[in-house]
C-alpha cells in the first residue's frame, strides 16, 4: 500500500525538501498550497497540489491521508500566533480518529539546552530581540500545546537552530 502524506506549506522551505523526499519514496503527495502553479513548477506532475489557505483545510480535504504535515511558517512577526492557531485547528479536525496521523514541524526556539532549558529562553534574553522574537515565542507555544494533546496521534521535528538546505540526514 503505498502511504499517502498532506504537506501543508509544501513549497515552502522544509515543506519543499519535505515534499521532494516523499516523492521519491513513492509516496503519494497532495500539496496544500497558496500556488498550484507554483507547485508543480518546484515539485512535477507527481504531486496533486491543493490551492487553499491552510486555515481554509476541512476534515473532507485530509480524511484520505495517512499523514499530514505542518511545515506552514510565517515570515510575519504580527502573524506568529498562527503557528498556535493552525495546530489547534488540525487536532480538532483529527481528534479521535486513527488517521491522518499528524507531523509538525517545529521552530528551534523548542529545542532543550539542558537544566530544563530552551532554546527560546536564550532568545527571550537577547537584546533587541523585538524585530523576531514573536515567531520563537508562538512557536513554542506551539510545542506546549502538542505535547499536552491526547486527542490524536502526532509526532514532531525540530530543525536545527542554522536550518539550510542539504542533503537528507538519518532518514
Amino acid at each position: 500500500m503505498t502511504l499517502s502524506i498532506g504537506i501543508i506549506g509544501a513549497t515552502g522551505r522544509a515543506g519543499s525538501e519535505i515534499a521532494k523526499e516523499a516523492i521519491s519514496r513513492g509516496m503519494q503527495v497532495t500539496a496544500f498550497v497558496r500556488s498550484a502553479d507554483k507547485a508543480k513548477e518546484m515539485l512535477g506532475d507527481k504531486v496533486t497540489p491543493i490551492q487553499k489557505d491552510a486555515f481554509e483545510i476541512q476534515k473532507k480535504d485530509i480524511e484520505h491521508l495517512d499523514v499530514v504535515v505542518d511545515a506552514f511558517a510565517t515570515r510575519d512577526t504580527g502573524k506568529a500566533y498562527q503557528h498556535v492557531d493552525l495546530a489547534a485547528k488540525l487536532i480538532e479536525l483529527v481528534q479521535g480518529q486513527a488517521e491522518p496521523r499528524l507531523f509538525f514541524i517545529l521552530g528551534a526556539g523548542s529545542l532543550e539546552t539542558g537544566d530544563g532549558h530552551h532554546l527560546i529562553d536564550r532568545l527571550e534574553k537577547m537584546p533587541n530581540n523585538e524585530s523576531f522574537i514573536s515567531i520563537p515565542r508562538e512557536q513554542f507555544k506551539e510545542y506546549q500545546l502538542l505535547m499536552n494533546t491526547k486527542k490524536c496521534e502526532l509526532g514532531g521535528n525540530f530543525p536545527e537552530c542554522k536550518f539550510c538546505p542539504g542533503r537528507a540526514k538519518g532518514l
